[in-house]
């Protein structure tokens, strides 16, 4: 016994530590000081979706029963790892069937493609056979249902505690805002056995040993906390990227804007990064207070103030990374967030804008880009200021003595140019002497071929470009099998070929500075 007292002393502290750590699921009641962060800064580069994260929810039961839309229930899942004392359930002859809801419900759209695995802790006093079935639902809130996937498996129920496993295959299925997943586990077996489950934290076994029943379902995510926004305000609370080296307030506050379709619970920590342009850390992983958001809101706000008295003037680069609780979890086991952190950025300047600079933009053969829009940025994420060029394809800017990147939008596609501007180097450029640029436009010749490299004439061909528009009617191959497309933006594009009345192929080829001309074999 006193064996069982030291541990279950030394369980008391961890659980403690935990909570501390990983906070207490409420919502966080921000009141009337909450800034009203409207600001989108659409010239930030921010984390996208691009992978599928399979996060992990634990199964738990609350004392008072949560509203999950269409009804309330005391059993649900969310990403908050379990401390404390844990269920299971009574043991049941022949069958065990339990319902959890997700809570809170979506704050957003999320869309799940691969497999999820449902990992239960339980045990058979008698051991033995049974059928396992993990049946995952979307519910939305007036209770209409949506399977979004279900399988079984058979397996060997130990007499003493184990894990089992059930996964399921899903098809890339979007659970829409308001709704709420509910995790089915049925288990069968012999009518003269009995079984139960254990789940949401500590239970003893039947030596009265303490061991966590982390009983957990895994989601392939596509949709999950994401840095929307970073931007910089002055003193006087205005957006700007541009600080003056004289002002008599010297504070910039960086905001942060994050998102995430399970809600701001998940949301665990947030910290900014700040660079200085001699390369030394001003702000290492310093923690951003929240704002504005609940533990249910689909957007959460952070910020941070910094003084800039006495520091050199230049380009400042602004790293925010966003933890969420299984990046936590993760964190306390392996020392590392196992890919769930997420990055926004941006850049601001410290300065005055003394120079000027015409900028003239042509594409690959040197044609001058009438009407078009150049943007300056600080780095390849924020742009400060973007003006239009005239007849001649030139731009006049006023900058200050650092370099920037030059980047141009072309059919509605930002496409990169060959060089940076660097003021120190030139200096200002007068409109007789203006700093030319090639922007990634190009003079494309795709070929079409058969089997045997054979030119195929006549075809049809449907180009998607970049920014997602398909030309109509289609382009037709010459007798060398040869379609052109003029002043068109670098990036990705897709290949739809037909020949004699039917579709022979669709293919995808990126036109780059290193790719201008493609052949294609149908």
């Amino acid at each position: 016994m006193e064996q069982v007292y030291r541990m279950m002393k030394k369980i008391a502290i961890l659980t403690l530590f935990i909570m501390l750590v990983f906070g207490t699921f409420s919502p966080i009641n921000v009141g009337e000081n909450a800034e009203d962060n409207s600001v989108l800064d659409e010239n930030n580069e921010t984390s996208e979706y691009s992978e599928v994260k399979n996060k992990t929810f634990y199964m738990g039961r609350v004392e008072d029963a949560v509203d999950v839309g269409y009804r309330t229930t005391k059993e649900m899942i969310n990403s908050t790892y379990p401390v404390g004392t844990g269920n299971r359930t009574d043991l049941s002859y022949f069958r065990v069937l339990v319902d959890w809801h997700l809570y809170p419900t979506l704050a957003g759209d999320l869309t799940l493609d691969g497999t999820s695995s449902l990992t239960v802790w339980t045990r058979s006093p008698q051991g033995g056979i049974v059928d396992m079935t993990y049946r995952l639902t979307e519910i939305d809130p007036d209770g209409e249902k949506d399977i979004v996937g279900e399988d079984e498996v058979r397996t060997d129920v130990d007499t003493e505690w184990s894990i089992h496993e059930v996964p399921i295959s899903i098809d890339n299925h979007t659970a829409s805002e308001g709704s709420t997943l509910m995790v089915t586990l049925d288990i069968w077996g012999d009518r003269f056995r009995q079984y139960e489950i254990a789940y949401g934290g500590y239970i003893e076994d039947e030596e009265g040993d303490p061991f966590m029943a982390d009983t957990n379902v895994t989601l392939p995510c596509l949709d999950y906390v994401q840095v929307s926004d970073v931007y910089t305000k002055d003193s006087e609370g205005n957006v700007t990227d541009v600080f003056h080296p004289e002002a008599v307030d010297k504070n910039i506050t960086i905001h942060a804007n994050l998102t995430n379709p399970f809600g701001g619970y998940d949301i665990n920590w947030v910290n900014l990064t700040l660079e200085g342009p001699d390369g030394e850390l001003k702000l290492d992983n310093v923690t951003m207070e929240k704002t504005y958001g609940e533990f249910n809101s689909y957007e959460s706000r952070y910020k941070i103030t910094w003084n800039y008295s006495g520091e050199p003037e230049g380009v400042y680069q602004i790293s925010v990374r966003g933890v969420d609780n299984n990046g936590i979890v993760e964190w306390h086991s392996t020392g590392q967030f196992g890919g769930h952190d997420v990055y926004g950025y941006h850049s601001f300047l410290i300065g005055d804008l003394d120079f000027y600079a015409n900028i003239k933009v042509v594409d690959e053969l040197g044609i001058p880009l009438e009407d078009t829009k150049v943007n300056l940025k600080l780095d390849p994420h924020t742009i400060v200021d973007s003006r239009v060029t005239d007849s001649e394809g030139i731009a006049n800017f006023t900058v200050a003595n650092v370099t920037y990147h030059i980047s141009v939008f072309w059919e509605d596609s930002e496409v990169t140019t060959n060089r940076t501007l660097d003021v120190g180097e030139v200096g200002s450029r007068p409109r007789d002497n203006p700093f030319e640029v090639k922007a990634a436009i190009f003079y494309s010749t795709i070929t079409i071929l058969d089997a045997e490299d054979e030119p195929i004439e006549e075809a049809s061909v449907y180009i998607t470009h970049p920014n997602g528009t398909t030309l109509h009617p289609p382009l037709i191959t010459k007798e060398d099998g040869t379609f052109s497309l003029d002043q068109t933006p670098e990036g990705l594009y897709s290949i739809e070929v037909w020949w004699k009345g039917r579709e022979v192929g669709i293919f995808e080829i990126a036109i780059d500075w290193d790719n201008i001309d493609h052949s294609i074999n149908i």
